[in-house]
């Protein structure tokens, strides 16, 4: 090979040896932060993926592919790849996907139950018909209320009220606090005298052709709608998106004609981390028919815009399908299970899987969700998700910092608004997410010490939150913490001692290495502490801070050693 082949590669190794770690020169100085504004750039043509494509590719090729592949394995053990949209304290700064809420800051239960604007459903008065969904087991009308607000007004299914609905605005609550772009929902009761078409409604026939809306047709559907007995109509109402829909995000690559998605959805710690959110909602219909983007145009220069990432329909979620009920075992399984059915096979007719045991619940309102069985390590959806197939240790404990946060209050504030009238209904679906909630948490923090949320107190005294304590999940654990001073290739390591509390003065060790070293502590002011379980090495929190040059202390970075996997 000639020389000149070999020269870019050395001279990039030289550099990086020669380099200061990542976690010394990057300016993070807080640990929540905002992406870039986002380039600015002409309306995308709207993508369509077709719906019954990629569920048969991620249940059949992909997944078979993963299955017999030895590589698959191989990775899975090596740790898989890295998501991309991470800081230096491994969180996601706000952008089109994704905004800290509960993560940044403590929210109240009435924040919780009024949603993302706090609005309070349609306006008064008549409701006119845009257009109507016909296909399905129950309608769908595009509405425009009395103030001009544009709707989508969904029904319950007739055998099953408020099972739909009930889920959709739950769920959408829950992950709307957790920091996800949802849709606003709200449970609307109203008289059906309300509703009315005016010049140019639409319907769609059989054949998904348009045809004009008549009022025999409007008729002929409402009549489907089980009405309550004062005679209104319960619905969920969910306002327009704002922008322009220009179809779902693709579960795998990038959108190539959005400029500002450089990063491989898979590669995505908010997309990855979803996993368990799912699977603590038991949301199992994680398709990307189920996500959308919507252009916002720039308020000045209205040719141009960009890009906003929402998640959406999620009358999947809970114990709830278009159906009815969830059928036994969805949550538990692919609907296609390559690897169940070759346990199945492989078993001779002996295996069954851990859910046999399975019984459905009383409140038919809720559907069927529990929380004995449920075990999140073994949740699926319906169809295997690439991004949750990559969810790692570092992606779920994330996903559970979050979830930590999300105290009873709030579960029940969410439930609340789902507006259950069936007896002892919402008790029951508040009791069953909070079960799921620890369970969800056990795992998310299985391979990872539960500290999060670094500060600094007084300038010297550093301050972590140990989550799992937070959440209930065990009592007072002490711990070990260990100061490390780097100089150049050596390092000074003193003792602090062990507390109960992750919580560490450093006043005195900081006050001890200025005397001592006076000069190399002015030209290297970068200090690591080590957090660790008392009797044991693994799992550890290493926090990153600066000294600066008043002597006060500044977290920059964490970095995170995982226990081997059992």
């Amino acid at each position: 090979m000639k020389l000149r082949y070999w020269l870019a590669p050395m001279a990039l190794l030289s550099v990086s040896a020669c380099a200061r770690p990542g976690w010394q020169t990057a300016p993070h100085d807080a640990q929540y932060q905002k992406s870039a504004e986002p380039r600015l750039h002409k309306k995308p043509s709207e993508l369509r993926t077709p719906g019954w494509y990629e569920s048969f590719y991620h249940s059949s090729f992909a997944q078979f592919g993963r299955v017999v592949s030895p590589g698959h394995y191989l990775q899975k053990q090596g740790g898989g790849h890295d998501a991309l949209d991470v800081n230096a304290f491994g969180q996601v700064p706000d952008s089109t996907w994704f905004e800290n809420r509960i993560g940044r800051r403590d929210m109240t239960p009435q924040e919780v139950f009024r949603g993302s604007l706090g609005l309070e459903g349609p306006a008064p008065g008549m409701l006119r018909v845009e257009s109507i969904k016909s296909k399905g087991i129950t309608p769908g009308l595009n509405l425009i209320d009395s103030a001009g607000q544009r709707w989508i007004a969904k029904f319950d299914h007739p055998a099953h009220p408020e099972l739909g609905s009930g889920a959709e605005v739950v769920t959408s609550r829950l992950l709307w606090a957790a920091g996800y772009h949802v849709p606003e929902n709200y449970v609307v009761r109203f008289h059906i005298e309300r509703i009315h078409f005016g010049a140019g409604a639409t319907a769609t026939d059989k054949y998904d052709r348009k045809v004009t809306l008549t009022q025999a047709r409007l008729d002929r559907l409402l009549k489907q709608l089980n009405p309550l007995p004062d005679g209104r109509i319960r619905a969920m109402f969910s306002r327009f998106l704002p922008g322009e829909p220009v179809g779902p995000f693709p579960l795998v690559g990038v959108r190539h004609d959005d400029p500002n998605d450089r990063i491989p959805h898979e590669r995505r710690r908010t997309l990855r981390g979803l996993r368990l959110f799912y699977a603590w909602l038991n949301n199992t219909d994680a398709t990307s028919g189920n996500s959308l983007d919507m252009f916002m145009r720039h308020a000045r220069n209205r040719q141009v815009g960009h890009l906003k990432h929402f998640l959406l329909d999620f009358g999947s979620a809970l114990g709830a399908t278009a159906l009815g009920p969830k059928p036994l075992g969805e949550g538990y399984r692919h609907t296609f299970d390559w690897e169940s059915i070759g346990r199945r096979y492989v078993g001779a007719g002996f295996y069954y899987p851990y859910w046999v045991t399975l019984r459905r619940n009383p409140f038919l309102s809720v559907g069927s969700i529990e929380s004995e069985v449920f075990d999140p390590a073994r949740w699926r959806p319906q169809y295997p998700n690439p991004s949750f197939e990559m969810a790692d240790a570092g992606d779920l404990f994330w996903a559970g910092a979050i979830l930590a946060k999300i105290r009873p209050v709030h579960v029940a504030a969410a439930v609340r608004a789902g507006e259950y009238t069936e007896e002892g209904a919402a008790d029951f679906l508040t009791r069953v997410l909070i079960e799921r909630q620890k369970k969800a948490l056990t795992f998310a923090f299985e391979r990872m010490l539960p500290l999060d949320d670094p500060r600094v107190e007084h300038g010297q005294r550093v301050v972590m939150t140990d989550l799992a304590r937070r959440a209930g999940l065990r009592g007072d654990t002490p711990h070990r913490y260990r100061l490390d001073w780097h100089r150049g290739n050596s390092q000074v390591r003193v003792s602090v001692g062990t507390r109960s509390q992750p919580r560490v003065h450093l006043r005195a060790v900081l006050a001890r290495l200025a005397e001592e070293h006076p000069d190399e502590l002015e030209r290297h002011p970068f200090l690591t502490l080590t957090w660790l379980p008392v009797g044991s090495e693994r799992p550890r929190v290493h926090l990153r801070m600066r000294r600066r040059p008043d002597g006060r202390l500044l977290p920059v970075a964490i970095d995170r050693v995982e226990r081997a996997p059992r």
